[in-house]
Parts: structure tokens; sequence; C-alpha cells
């Protein structure tokens, strides 16, 4: 597949681009002197890489000049007609506008150098067909029967080389993802076992996935270090523990625990009890008194008090003797009147503390109930202690029964990462295996690119395969001394730049008669190269595109080489696709303002 016309349906802003099968230079003829010392000189040298990617369904992105300025590129409609084989051509269609960049239209003919800017829906061979639909589409018509399951866009990365993408021969700036999306590609078209490569990028996903499975499970451990076997010990000595304490709990009863006793109801039976016995005191102290009242008799005796008064020579006379018995009869009397009301008072006490006994021998078996229950409740303090910490054994068991769980799980998957690694190792060795026994296609690349550097710089380059530590293939294009030892130039961005420009051409040249990709754009070939290398780089790609690889290159007028005697080295014109100058806005590429 080569390049054949690139147009638009804007003639007044961009002038249809015609390549030519062999040797295509985009040249930029830079006539202001204080121009020559610019990095970039906005003519679209650059662009066009980039405009035709953009017409080989390269997917959406804000950054792209097209979509950044909308406003001046939004009523353009682009084509580019490739030829897929001899004799027969493809047009591509495809929108500026944003509104409309997924809407591809193709057309298949058999005269090249075609204009259908104006052609009519319906004489499309598909119109107006969805982004991803097109993508397949064109990648039937290309028909590339050499890339195994990968479409045409792989192919396409290494033939429009940007300046950015002169950095690694073999990975590109647009290769920014994971590896294994680009190096069993480049394996593949290396012409080394891929699926090997694709297999063992597999097997790296599954163990990286399980592995992050086990050290989430060991992470949840509570010691990293704890093994199977120690949690096993663990829960058996937790389990004898639980086993000692249910027995202690089941040795307990607590039904009189259920009358929900406390301290304070037997502090109200003691005050009671107090109060009884300081009444029952009383009443006691009573009753003696009353008791020793009655006990009491009065005891008068006359004449005793005759012989008194007559000891004493006073007269005891009549009247006093019957003022005295008065006075005796009325105690008497007094006295039992007394002793009637006492009697019934001590009988009264009598009834008050055999009541009070009554009731004190009730407080006191009362109080002695509500004491043992006291009692029974300190136990029962007890067993929730044994309780508590039997709830918390079993939880303990419980946890390590988690614990364990993780860790077999952890064990087991575990095993199947060995397992795997296992079945790695083997697809590792057959990558090295691989290595050690080239292809025809391989070996033919490699020479290839090394006679391309030898002719141009007069140095040896080489093109090296090594599975890497990690088990994946790393590809690396050196140059190297006599002994095989890398040399300085393969630090250098310029000689780095000529082994991109190698491989890329050895490659195509290996496919040069398979349906594959048989151009290369290389941006600024010249730049920083010296006048005898650049000569020599001329000649090799002539060489080339005389061996059916479309070559298209940019440069500027002074980095093109001169000879010994001074004069430059000059392009035919016919060479010359597109003519680039800073004379004003028709030099651009689009010819237009500076935006």
């Amino acid at each position: 597949m080569k390049l054949s016309r690139l147009y638009s349906n804007k003639n007044e802003y961009f002038d249809p681009i015609e390549f030519n099968p062999g040797l295509n230079v985009i040249y930029a003829d830079i006539r202001d002197p204080e121009n020559l010392n610019k990095d970039t000189h906005n003519l679209g040298k650059s662009l066009l890489a980039k405009l035709i990617d953009f017409c080989f369904l390269k997917g959406r992105s804000s950054s792209f000049f097209i979509y950044k300025r909308q406003d001046l590129f939004a009523e353009f409609i682009f084509y580019l007609e490739i030829q897929i084989s001899e004799g027969k051509y493809l047009t591509i269609k495809r929108y500026a506008s944003e509104a409309k960049h997924t809407l591809i239209s193709f057309k298949l003919h058999d005269v090249e150098k075609q204009d259908f800017t104006n052609l009519e829906d319906s004489e499309w061979d598909h119109h107006n067909v969805t982004f991803d639909k097109a993508k397949t589409i064109l990648d039937g018509y290309l028909a590339f029967n050499v890339i195994g399951s990968w479409t045409y866009r792989d192919c396409l990365s290494y033939s429009l080389r940007s300046q950015e993408d002169y950095d690694d021969v073999f990975k590109l700036k647009k290769f920014l993802g994971a590896h294994k999306d680009w190096k069993p590609y480049l394996a593949h078209v290396l012409g080394l076992d891929a699926s090997l490569s694709i297999e063992n990028y597999s097997f790296a996903e599954k163990i990286a996935s399980k592995q992050e499975d086990a050290d989430r499970l060991r992470s949840e451990l509570i010691n990293a270090d704890i093994d199977l076997d120690n949690i096993t010990a663990l829960l058996e000595v937790k389990s004898k523990e639980v086993e000692s304490l249910e027995r202690q709990t089941s040795d307990y009863s607590f039904e009189k625990i259920e009358n929900c006793i406390n301290q304070e109801l037997v502090n109200e039976v003691e005050v009671k009890i107090s109060e009884l016995n300081e009444t029952k005191y009383n009443l006691s102290m009573n009753q003696a008194k009353i008791q020793k009242s009655i006990s009491n008799k009065l005891t008068f005796d006359l004449g005793k008090i005759e012989k008194m008064f007559d000891e004493a020579q006073v007269y005891f006379g009549d009247q006093l003797v019957k003022d005295y018995n008065d006075v005796v009869n009325f105690n008497k009397a007094i006295s039992k009147e007394r002793d009637k009301y006492l009697k019934i008072e001590q009988k009264e006490i009598s009834q008050s503390l055999e009541e009070i006994e009554v009731l004190l021998e009730k407080l006191n078996q009362e109080r002695s109930f509500h004491l043992s229950i006291l009692k029974d409740k300190e136990t029962f303090s007890k067993y929730k202690k044994l309780n508590t910490k039997l709830v918390s054994l079993k939880a303990d068991i419980e946890t390590f029964n988690r614990q364990k769980e993780a860790i077999e799980k952890a064990e087991f998957i575990e095993g199947e990462i060995v397992s795997l690694k296992g079945k790695q190792a083997k697809v590792q060795q057959a990558m090295k295996n691989d290595i050690k026994n080239p292809s025809k296609r391989y070996t033919e690349i490699r020479t290839n690119f090394s006679s391309f550097i030898k002719d141009v710089l007069n140095s040896t380059a080489l093109i090296s395969t090594r599975v890497n530590k990690e088990g994946n293939l790393d590809f690396k294009a050196q140059y190297v001394d006599d002994y095989g030892q890398e040399t300085s130039q393969s630090d250098g961005t310029t000689y780095k730049k000529l082994m991109c420009i190698a491989y890329d051409v050895s490659v195509i040249k290996s496919y040069i008669k398979n349906n594959f990709v048989h151009f290369v754009y290389h941006d600024g070939v010249f730049e920083n190269l010296d006048d005898r290398k650049s000569l020599k780089l001329i000649e090799e790609i002539k060489e080339h595109t005389n061996a059916g690889i479309q070559h298209i290159i940019t440069t500027i007028n002074s980095d093109v080489p001169a000879y010994a005697d001074g004069s430059v080295y000059s392009f035919d014109d016919k060479e010359i696709t597109k003519l680039l100058h800073d004379g004003g806005d028709d030099g651009r590429l689009f010819k237009m303002p500076e935006w």
C-alpha cells in the first residue's frame, strides 16, 4: 500500500499533493535568513504527516490542530487516495467538522489521481459509515495478510515518523501505554513468535492479579507473619478455654436473682428492724416500771406512830388518829384505782410487744433472705465475668477462623501463582529458544538494518532481542565496535535518528512482496547530519525506493547536503512533491495566515 494523492474540497486553501511511487521530498525553502535560526518554520512540513494519519482514520484528539481550530477547518473535507495493489486504488473521504468526524466514505477505483470532491453520495461504495465500521472496512480493503490479528493502524505507526519519534527505534511517542500493547506486534513483524509474548503478558497479568488478591488477604491478618499452623494451634487453645468456661457457667443457678433484689431494699428492712427494736425497748422499760409500781403496796403502822409520839412525850390525840386513818384510806383508794389502769396499760404493752416480736421475726427472716440473695448476686457478677470472657473467647475463635480461612485462601492463591509462574517460565524459555533460532524474517530485517547503517555511516549497528529479568522481550538497536561493545554513537540524537530510518526501511523491504505498508514518512532527515553522511543517506534512500519503497522525507533548504566542491545537492523536480516557502501565505501547507 502506497500513497497516491491527498486533496480537499478547499483548493483555495490546500493544493492537491500527488505522491510519486518512489522518493517524495517535502521541501521547505527558507528565503528569509532570519527564519533559518528558528526551531520551527510553521510551513506545514511536519503537519502533513499528521494530516495523512488523520485520513487513515486516526482517532479524535482535542489537541489535534483540526479540532483545536474548528473556526478554520470545520468546512474542510479531506480525500486521501491510496494504491492498495497493482492497478487498484481506494479513496478515503473524511470530514474535518467535529460534528461529522465519525462519518467516513470509501470509493474503490482502477484509475489513479482522481478528484471525487463532487462525487454523488450514491456513487461512493460506502457512504458515511460510522468510524469503527470504517476502520474494519479499510482493514478489509488493505488485506494485510502478514500481520495476524493486528490492524493496519499498527503497521502505520512506524510509517509516519515525526520528530518526536526519533528518541527510540522501537518505542514511538504514541506508545505511552503498557508494553503489551505494542511489543507483541513488534515481535511479530520482526519474525518472532508473538504468541509467546502475548501468552507471557497474559500470565503476568494473571499472576499480578492473583498476587494482589493474596496480598490483600495477607494484609487483613492480625499478624502478617502468622502461618496456618500457628492459627490452628491458637484455635485449639481457645477452644479448650471455651469448653472449660462453659462447664463453669453451667454450674450456677440464678432463680433468686429474678426477684431483682438490691442493697437499697436490704437497707429499708434494716431501718424497720431498728425502729421496731427501739420501740420494743421502750415498751419493755415501761412494762418494767408498771410492774414495779404495781408491786409497791402502801404500808402504814399506826401503832408505831403512836409509840414514836409517846416516846417523844407528845400527845397523840384521837383527832390526829382519825386524820391519819383518813389519809391511809385515801391512799389505798387511789392505789387501787391506779393499779387498775396500770394493769390495763401493762396488758396493752404486752400485746404490742407480742406484735413487735412477730414483726421482727418476719423482718429478720426477710433480711436474711435478702442478704442471701445479695450473696447470690455476687455470684452472678462472677458469672457475668466468666460469660464476658466466654463471649470474648468465642469472638477470638471467630476471628481466628476468619484468619484461618484468609490464610487458606491466600495459600491456595499462592499455590496457583507458583503454578502460573512455572508455566510462564516455560513460555519465557520458549521465547529465548525462539531468539536463539531466528526465523528467516528476523535474520533478513537485521541484515537489512546493519547494511543500511554500514552504507551510510560505515559503522556497525545491530538489532538484538533478549528476554529481560521480568521475562518480557526487550528490543535494542545499538552501534558497536569490532568487539561488539556499544559505542557512544548510540547516544547521539542524529545517529539514533538514522537507526530509526534504517529500521523502518528494513522492515518494509522485508515485506515488499507482501500486502503491507510500502511507504514511510520521515520528518527532518538531514537535520544535524554532516554533508557526507547526508549524501550517503540520499543514495541509500534512492536505492530502496528503486526496490519498491515509497519514501517521503521532509527537509529545509539549509539542511540539504553539499558536495566537497561546495555545490548543493539538487533533487529532481519530480521528486519534490510539495514545495513550501516562507514568502507568504501561499507558501504554507494551508494557504492561510499562521494560527
